[in-house]
């Protein structure tokens, strides 16, 4: 099959959109764009890099692919991972990942927890604040502390350990800086203490399957305060991913993630953030990324998938086949598990 591949590339974030020093941490580097055309090569694919998303308007390089393989996370708010599958919609190309709807949910976080709360998944109490001098109905103190962060932004942007308030002058102080540096609303929710989980689901023949779970902690073996910017940009140094403690909570964790999965409609693979909420307490749902993190080596969608002991060609050929009998491509390569 011949796959084209669109994305972003941090070297060409707009300077103007460099307000805060985590702006383009949803862009990729050229070494993730290579692993993932060598990846589809392996797998059996004919890999097309297309570079930049404007590319799908010219109908002479449309007609080189069969389907878009699209990793662009562009500018914006809550539509901005939204507007390359849009694009292909009106195209009516075949493409990868969830569809424009669903994009929107999950990156709109207080969304997203609406759903999976209705649909009976755990969600900390939360609420949108839209300037620092709304009210916040959640109590705060040194023993009930509130975490703040962007509304609709991902690779732990605006998430660090001052995102973490322990008094009603540090919650005021922290949405202030949310509204003013990431322009737009703050999600306060209620701090879970407990351990974090990742986890990654794909779509097979048989519907979303889990991957393995995998859980944080800090170097010091401790679970991390956050899961935030510089922990991801420095993952190796600051934080370890490893497999579940007990059978109990990688089913758990497990269950809860393809609840959100289903309950989002996330399509071919996504990756889910968990945590317990208390370090004995049950497992909650804080995030889903239907544009999962593809880079080889330290992206926790393809650690999850290595953990279950995938390929990373494998990996990337599941979902491909998935697309693929979505939009009744032939495909020559799917492998089932």
């Amino acid at each position: 099959m011949k796959i084209g591949v669109v994305y972003n590339l941090r070297d060409h974030f707009p300077d103007t959109n460099r307000v805060v020093r985590d702006a383009d941490a949803e862009w990729e580097v050229r070494a993730t764009i290579d692993g993932i055309l060598d990846g589809l090569a392996a797998a059996g694919h004919t890999a097309v890099d297309l570079g930049a998303p404007h590319q799908l308007l010219d109908p002479q390089k449309r007609e080189t692919i069969d389907l878009v393989f699209n990793i662009c996370e562009m500018s914006g708010l809550r539509h901005r991972e939204a507007q390359i599958p849009a694009l292909c919609e009106v195209l009516r190309l075949p493409y990868v990942f969830s569809p424009p709807d669903v994009m929107v949910a999950a990156l709109d976080k207080n969304l997203a927890n609406l759903l999976v709360s209705q649909a009976g998944g755990l969600v900390p109490d939360w609420q949108v604040a839209r300037e620092a001098c709304a009210t916040v109905d959640l109590t705060v103190d040194k023993d009930s502390p509130l975490l703040v962060k962007p509304l609709a932004e991902g690779s732990g942007m605006g998430i660090d350990d001052d995102a973490v308030v322990h008094s009603e002058a540090e919650l005021r102080a922290r949405i202030e800086f949310v509204v003013r540096s990431y322009q737009q609303p703050a999600l306060i929710q209620r701090y879970c203490s407990g351990a974090e989980f990742t986890i990654g689901v794909i779509e097979t023949e048989s519907g979303a399957t889990a991957l393995a779970p995998l859980m944080l902690t800090s170097v010091d073996g401790q679970a991390p305060t956050v899961y935030g910017y510089a922990e991801k940009e420095n993952l190796v140094a600051r934080v370890r991913l490893q497999t579940c403690d007990s059978e109990a909570t990688a089913d758990e964790v497990s269950q809860l993630a393809v609840l959100a999965f289903r309950t989002l409609g996330c399509r071919d693979c996504a990756r889910i953030d968990l945590r317990r909420v208390t370090p004995q307490g049950p497992v909650a749902f804080l995030e889903a990324n239907p544009l999962p993190h593809l880079a080889p080596e330290i992206g926790d969608f393809c650690k999850s998938a290595t953990a279950a002991g995938w390929t990373y060609s494998e990996l990337l050929s599941m979902i491909v086949a998935s697309a693929a009998r979505r939009f009744d491509l032939i495909e020559t390569t799917t492998l089932e598990r």
